[in-house]
């Protein structure tokens, strides 16, 4: 079932009660706390709770994943990943309701750039500092942000810097790094991907990303296995985590700190 971002919590907690395993999209929930809220309900009820990312199950990045974690060419110490698209003016368009999405670019598109930096660098942020970008059209964009740009700090001193926009299109992701880089272009959509590293291209298979994934998920849960921590209701937790510190230091003004 598909349902908007503030509906997650709520079919979530009625499919544990029914003593069912669950996959919920990303974002996880619309609040950091929502999440927590699912994460116990299914612990009590004895179900597994998995994250769709995507992403994860996909070679290109489960290569910049390695690139980063394993440190091929060293310590990464800056991060640019983006993605924005032109979402159109419909006002009945649900996503511009933020009872809803929870949000606007940043919980849609956001969260594959929060998750990028995370799972490239194997660290947990430390903090964030974000700008809202400019309301292009007040008709559709009264209760959600149109764009916002923000940097996030991890404990080795690497910086992550993004945006998430509705009103330009973008995809890429590039990692300096002290011996070389690796980027990818387009990088967090559907693809298909492609890369390149300071030795070379890179060069995967490509795959029906949402096929695989459920395939991988639904084989452990069928060998009634615990899932992996990286696409638990924990890594979704994570994210909002991140995501509510973003919003909180755009609103602000400030660096606020991740805790």
């Amino acid at each position: 079932m598909v349902l908007p971002n503030a509906l997650h919590k709520q079919y979530v907690i009625r499919a544990d009660k029914a003593g069912k395993h669950v996959i919920v999209e990303k974002p996880m929930a619309v609040t950091a706390k929502d999440c927590q809220e699912m994460i116990k309900t299914c612990q009590e009820a004895g179900v597994q709770l998995a994250m769709g990312y995507r992403l994860h199950f996909e070679p290109y990045h489960l290569e910049i994943k390695r690139l980063g974690q394993e440190k091929v060419f060293g310590q990464v110490r800056l991060i640019e990943v983006s993605l924005g698209y032109r979402i159109g003016k419909d006002p009945k368009d649900w996503h511009f309701k933020k009872a809803l999405p929870g949000g606007g670019p940043l919980m849609n598109l956001g969260v594959y750039c929060v998750q990028s930096c995370r799972y490239v660098l194997g660290e947990e942020p430390i903090a964030a500092t974000a700008q809202f970008g400019p309301t292009i059209d007040k008709n559709t964009h009264l209760e959600v942000e149109t764009a916002i740009t923000w940097q996030l700090e991890f404990p080795s001193g690497a910086i992550g810097t993004s945006t998430a926009s509705y009103d330009c299109g973008i995809d890429r992701f590039y990692a300096a790094a002290d011996e070389g880089f690796f980027e990818l272009s387009p990088a967090v959509s559907y693809g298909p991907f492609r890369g390149k590293t300071s030795k070379g291209e890179l060069s995967f298979p490509d795959i029906n990303q949402q096929t695989q994934q459920m395939d991988e998920i639904g084989k452990m849960l069928l060998a009634n296995k615990p899932l992996p921590s990286h696409i638990t209701g924990e890594e979704g937790y994570k994210d909002m985590k991140v995501i509510d510190a973003i919003y909180k230091s755009a609103r602000m003004g400030k660096r606020v700190a991740i805790v």
